[in-house]
């Protein structure tokens, strides 16, 4: 049986919390995400995910409008008080880009 990787792989992290009211629509968010894409790319990640909670529609046209495309969802995943929100799944695919 041949081994799928010849180095051990790695999974890097990074928390993109949202600014509030003050940054809403100024290109903040798309600013810190169009950044971790370019770097990502540079660097040789293949794919790159991301989660967001289900009723974040704003987060969520902004993924889809960087590229990524939903792999995912666990539905009422994250509760926050009485309310249940799906918990969305992005990616961003590298090798199927040119």
């Amino acid at each position: 049986m041949e081994a799928r990787f010849t180095e051990s792989a790695h999974r890097i992290l990074a928390d993109l919390v949202g600014g509030g009211a003050a940054a809403h629509g100024r290109g903040v968010g798309r600013a810190l995400t169009a950044a971790l894409i370019a770097d990502a790319r540079e660097t040789g990640i293949e794919v790159l995910t991301l989660d967001a909670r289900g009723d974040n529609t704003n987060a969520l046209h902004l993924y889809r409008s960087l590229g990524f495309t939903e792999y995912g969802r666990l539905p009422d995943f994250v509760a926050v008080g009485e309310h249940r929100y799906d918990k969305v799944f992005y990616m961003l695919d590298f090798r199927r880009q040119s």
